[in-house]
């Protein structure tokens, strides 16, 4: 996934979430980000922006994730 994107993982878990399932968005959100970008995903695991046991993801972890993404510290 050499040339997967930012924009593209967003698109992705939109797709591929399911309304209605008993899976929570955050956690949905987490476990795509562990997929394509488990170096990402370890860095916010844990951390009060993890949005594994939320329904949402919230705008600082959008932004948390986006820039770890471009490799911004």
């Amino acid at each position: 996934m050499e040339n997967f994107r930012y924009s593209d993982f967003v698109i992705l878990v939109g797709n591929t979430y399911e309304e209605g399932s008993e899976i929570r968005y955050g956690q949905h959100y987490f476990n795509v980000l562990n997929r394509v970008r488990p170096d990402v995903a370890n860095s916010l695991r844990g951390t009060s922006l993890d949005p594994f046991y939320r329904d949402k993801v919230s705008q600082k972890t959008e932004d948390f994730v986006a820039m770890k993404w471009r490799g911004e510290e």
